[in-house]
């Protein structure tokens, strides 16, 4: 779906024109993209909880997001200086976000087909259960000091 967005967004008539520099640019955030999506994908925690399969980001899956954000505010400032519009605007971020995805899905899918077990969803029992306890531990915590005294 964000690969579309993103090549509805570069292409649309209010887009601006696609030069070289911007087909560079966006070419190397489409490279980025994929190849930090498969290491995130490759650090994704699979495991079943009551007959479903979950997945979990490690610390270092998200230090991988905060990499992908540092290399495209990189790219957006490169873009601006070799005179990239297109590149250095918003036009390019959903087509990059999906590549990202992507490029995560490519090696966390395997993975969890082969396990047999079925995805949990939000009908399932583990996650109403995981939901109950959040909502419970939320309720049942201390309020803090600031909030225990009116304002």
């Amino acid at each position: 779906m964000f690969i579309a967005l993103g090549v509805i967004d570069l292409t649309a008539p209010t887009a601006p024109h696609l030069r070289p520099a911007d087909v560079a640019v966006l070419v190397a955030g489409a490279v980025v993209s994929v190849v930090l999506g498969a290491f995130r994908g490759a650090t994704v925690e699979l495991f079943p909880r009551e007959g479903n399969l979950w997945q979990r980001y490690r610390v270092v899956t998200v230090l991988l997001w905060g990499v992908l954000i540092a290399l495209k505010l990189l790219l957006t400032l490169v873009a601006h200086l070799v005179g990239a519009a297109a590149a250095g605007n918003s036009e390019g971020l959903m087509l990059t976000l999906g590549l990202s995805l992507l490029g995560e899905a490519v090696l966390v899918a395997p993975r969890a087909l082969s396990t047999g077990a079925p995805f949990a969803s939000e009908h399932s029992r583990a996650y109403r259960s995981l939901r109950s306890q959040a909502r419970t531990h939320r309720l049942a915590r201390p309020q803090s000091r600031s909030e225990s005294v009116p304002g």
